[in-house]
């Protein structure tokens, strides 16, 4: 994912409270095979252990809090558009001193039919 120096790229991972030592692995081998790239971190466990994740490694540079959805898409777009990221809802990062911060909630996702599973983007023979 990372050849040819990306201008963008998103790589998400759901975590868990299993999952979350192969999620910091992998962050960090991001990190250092190409350090500007920004790593969002979202799921069960993250959301609730924000603070402790972000006070212990950089590898994460955002935690999405809560559902995720509607607030992946509006952190994205805050940083492409350059807006305060303190007005995006449902995330934590860190502050200008380093310190561990998260802004208000995000609402509940009303509809999650809205956010259908995209199963044509999927080749499921290759899974089995």
């Amino acid at each position: 994912a990372l050849r040819g120096d990306p201008d963008c790229i998103l790589i998400g991972h759901s975590g868990s409270t299993s999952a979350h030592p192969t999620a910091l692995r992998i962050a960090r081998m991001v990190k250092v095979r190409s350090p500007r790239t920004l790593v969002i971190y979202g799921g069960v466990f993250p959301t609730y252990h924000w603070h402790d994740i972000l006070a212990a490694t950089d590898a994460f540079d955002f935690i999405v809090r809560g559902e995720g959805e509607a607030t992946i898409v509006s952190l994205v777009e805050a940083l492409d558009r350059r807006r305060p990221l303190a007005d995006v809802a449902g995330i934590a990062y860190r502050d200008d001193l380093d310190r561990p911060f998260a802004t208000r909630p995000a609402g509940t996702i009303v509809n999650l039919d809205a956010y259908r599973v995209g199963w044509e983007l999927i080749d499921v023979r290759r899974y089995s």
